[in-house]
């Protein structure tokens, strides 16, 4: 199983209850999350695991509480807290129109007037808009509104971002 083709799609936060349930923070909305048939972790002692699904539910908040099929107790399920969960990243549904998968921002070039500024290593969610986390030439971290007010360009296939305003930016970035 190739490893480079596995994408995030939430983590498990902890276990929840005494029957082997789990508590998952999803990088989807519960409809999207809940079409996965089954999701890959990656143990520290046992390596690349599949996980099947038996029950899923809407947990508080934008929680997800799960139940894998052979875990049975909590015990079980503690080791499991704080995996990531992960599909193959041909199982991920289609973006729309100007969206975008945060694993597909990183490692983006950033650049303002054809002039390099960095590289996008992260993504913060911050209420409706969110910012990308560059780390700049000079090995500096600053954060870009993800709004259309500062990226001009996008071009996932070419792993490059245009932004506008930089200075400005620089500012609001101590």
């Amino acid at each position: 199983m190739n490893k480079e083709n596995l994408r995030v799609v939430g983590r498990i936060t902890k276990a929840f209850g005494i029957r082997g349930e789990l508590k998952v923070h999803p990088e989807f909305v519960f409809e999207d999350f809940a079409k996965f048939s089954q999701f890959i972790v990656i143990t520290p002692h046992a390596g690349l695991k599949i996980l099947a699904p038996s029950e899923i539910r809407s947990g508080p908040g934008k929680s997800i509480i799960m139940k894998f099929d052979g875990i049975e107790t909590r015990e079980l399920a503690e080791k499991l807290s704080g995996l990531d969960l992960m599909v193959h990243s041909e199982e991920l549904p289609e973006t729309a129109k100007d969206e975008y998968y945060i694993e597909d921002l990183k490692g983006c070039k950033v650049f303002c007037s054809k002039e390099e500024i960095g590289e996008v290593t992260d993504f913060l969610f911050q209420g409706l808009q969110g910012s990308l986390i560059v780390k700049t030439i000079d090995h500096k971290e600053v954060l870009i509104p993800f709004v259309k007010r500062y990226i001009k360009s996008l071009d996932i296939s070419a792993k490059q971002i245009t932004i506008c305003d930089f200075d400005e930016l620089k500012e609001i970035n101590p």
